[in-house]
């Protein structure tokens, strides 16, 4: 039923929104060779990554040598002796991925945190793989395997950089710095639930555009009547390239007397502009 009556209308739906706003595929994944392979790397080293480039590949690299030898190559030496069991794995991970990508020809979501429930099934064919290996083999490939795993998972809990995106922080900071004569605004058409969730008092939060993604000055809010009686702008650039391309908000808050002065970052949020009115 859900494909025959929901899967249309939501494909529809996304197709809608896809064109609406074509940054989306920035972010969401398209149809491409580097989000189809950033779904490997993903599943080799977890939300972890490395500033140096040559670094980043180097570990890539010599993990994917690591699970080709050990895993891949276990499984294709004993295909003839795989059981059902071993094919319904096979198609948890093929599948979903096949179809991602496909979709993403017309709506962007092949992004591999989007694939994160294959795993069960990718370590479980990869632990029979290793386990056909020659003992020589099977010991220090297990053992290597295990080791980078529990680095970048001990990576991932240990830095804030690679977690979740830090609005409890952000919130925080911003709403310590707030009074009468200042306000919060966004890159959007709404207020965004993140900020509203870990907020104290979201009344002095505003919405900066008037459609997105906005296209021209027109599609901004009215500045002189938003921010009447505001000297101070706390200006989230959450989404940006997706909302706002053109800056336009920015150039109206430019225009309207307010300068930059300060830009704070907190991770996954982005920047947060402060603008103080001359």
């Amino acid at each position: 039923p859900w494909a025959v009556t929901t899967f249309p209308q939501q494909f529809l739906e996304g197709q809608k929104a896809s064109l609406a706003l074509p940054g989306w595929k920035q972010v969401a994944g398209g149809a491409n060779f580097r989000d189809l392979s950033l779904v490997w790397v993903k599943t080799l080293v977890g939300r972890v990554s490395f500033e140096d480039k040559r670094i980043y590949a180097g570990v890539v690299g010599a993990l994917s040598l690591l699970w080709g030898v050990g895993g891949v190559r276990g499984i294709l030496g004993s295909w003839g002796k795989l059981g059902k069991e071993y094919l319904l794995l096979f198609f948890w991970v093929g599948v979903p991925l096949t179809m991602a990508f496909l979709i993403s020809f017309f709506i962007p979501m092949l992004s591999y945190f989007r694939m994160v429930f294959i795993l069960p099934a990718f370590y479980l064919l990869a632990a029979f793989g290793f386990s056909r290996l020659p003992k020589h083999i099977f010991r220090p490939s297990v053992l290597l395997a295990v080791f980078f795993s529990l680095t970048f998972l001990g990576i991932y809990y240990t830095n804030p950089k690679f977690q979740r995106e830090d609005w409890r922080g952000a919130v925080a900071f911003v709403e310590s710095k707030l009074d009468d004569n200042s306000t919060v605004l966004f890159e959007s058409n709404s207020k965004f639930s993140p900020y509203v969730f870990y907020s104290n008092d979201s009344s002095n939060v505003l919405a900066g555009l008037a459609k997105i993604p906005a296209g021209s000055n027109k599609d901004v809010q009215n500045l002189n009547v938003l921010l009447q009686g505001k000297h101070e702008v706390y200006l989230f650039e959450y989404l940006v390239d997706i909302t706002d391309p053109g800056r336009f908000l920015e150039k109206e808050l430019e225009s309207n007397g307010f300068s930059k002065s300060q830009v704070y970052d907190f991770a996954g949020v982005g920047f947060i502009n402060f603008y103080r009115r001359l």
